[in-house]
């Protein structure tokens, strides 16, 4: 975060251009095995975050991650409670073609995309069988 930063801070103080101008969201592991998440702005600035949004109804789903979301959750809790604040600031129906999940497993600290498939449990979770 830190190098992408200073990279857009550069041509930002440079002549004024940005030609990076967009914000993101950065995640990672530390050798140390801590998960960081990091948010830029377009002129180089970044903050470190537990859970973050950018874009249109970031309020709401800002609003709805700071409920919700606790440093004790699981992975999949934490994917789960990503699509909640999604679904909080959206007014799209999410199905597996328009939304993308990918996450970082501490065991392998490697970027993973999830599959369709495992991004259709978490959208459309199977019900639980009702016994007699």
């Amino acid at each position: 975060a830190e190098h992408i930063c200073n990279k857009k801070a550069e041509f930002t103080q440079g002549g004024g251009a940005r030609p990076y101008g967009v914000a993101m969201i950065i995640g990672s592991v530390d050798h140390d095995n801590t998960p960081r998440l990091f948010v830029t702005d377009p002129v180089g600035t970044y903050w470190g975050f537990l859970a973050a949004i950018i874009g249109k109804g970031t309020a709401r789903a800002g609003e709805y991650l700071e409920k919700h979301y606790t440093r004790n959750k699981s992975l999949s809790e934490a994917i789960e409670i990503a699509l909640g604040a999604l679904r909080e600031a959206s007014d799209t129906d999410f199905t597996a073609d328009n939304v993308e999940i990918a996450k970082i497993p501490l065991d392998t600290r490697k970027f993973q995309k999830l599959t369709r498939t495992e991004i259709e449990g978490f959208i459309n979770p199977p019900k639980p069988s009702k016994t007699a």
